[in-house]
């Protein structure tokens, strides 16, 4: 993979934007129209599917491991703001998407990087 810092550091950039948008107060976030739940299983599927992209296929799993130990981490640390409430549903939902990012994965979309890269003349 011939631009792989640059889709680490953007996989982190999204994870350093989930961080502030689980523990940063809702009334300093946009707006979003979509149910909190549907929020965090997009998020998390989203990047399970990007960091299963990025890093080797062997990987897949400690992707899903530590996106699950962020999102328990995320929860439990709302528990020490002033604005925000941990919840066992986030939990689900960020589970769920992990599984769904996983399942597509290894449906061979975690070959998303090398389409990309290809489709844009990268691998001459």
């Amino acid at each position: 993979m011939r631009w792989f810092g640059l889709w680490r550091f953007l996989g982190w950039l999204m994870v350093a934007a989930a961080v502030c948008a689980s523990l940063f107060p809702v009334s300093t976030l946009p707006e979003v129209n979509i149910s909190d739940k549907a929020g965090h299983l997009a998020t998390y599927g989203l990047l399970t599917l990007w960091f299963c992209g990025v890093y080797p296929r062997r990987a897949a799993l400690a992707v899903g491991i530590a996106l699950l130990a962020m999102g328990v981490t995320l929860e439990g640390l709302q528990a020490f703001t002033e604005s925000r409430t941990p919840e066992a549903a986030d939990l689900l939902a960020n589970a769920a998407g992990i599984l769904i990012g996983l399942v597509l994965a290894r449906a061979g979309l975690d070959r998303w990087c090398a389409m990309v890269e290809s489709l844009l003349g990268a691998n001459h």
